[in-house]
């Protein structure tokens, strides 16, 4: 594991891969830090469905200013998924493994708390 991290901590192979995601069009996402703790923090989230308020990547990008962490795909350590309209089988999923399930209400609502905070 320290070769990998030596190896991507030297300025000439951060400068490569650059050039390599460039030449690609590979778009990597700029990371969000958080902003607030919450008693999200640290909380993993998988978000299914369709959302009307927010794009995936707003909602993506709130969640992650609150101290979360976001998956793709639901597994054990899945502490929450928050779901849109027509959510599939990752709700079914999660119903049946005791993740939390919150809407996108619930979402504007910590928001709005942890604006006022």
């Amino acid at each position: 594991a320290q070769h990998i991290v030596d190896y991507f901590s030297t300025p000439d192979n951060q400068v490569m891969v650059q050039r390599l995601l460039e030449h690609c069009w590979v778009q990597m996402p700029k990371p969000v830090a958080a902003t607030q703790s919450s008693d999200w923090t640290g909380k993993s989230f998988v978000i299914t469905g369709t959302l009307s308020g927010f794009s995936r990547e707003e909602a993506k990008e709130a969640l992650l200013r609150m101290g979360a962490i976001i998956h793709s795909s639901l597994t054990a350590k899945t502490d929450y998924l928050l779901v849109g309209d027509k959510p599939g089988s990752k709700l079914e999923k999660a119903k049946k493994n005791g993740i939390m399930v919150v809407d996108e209400l619930e979402l504007i609502k910590r928001l709005t708390l942890s604006l006022k905070a």
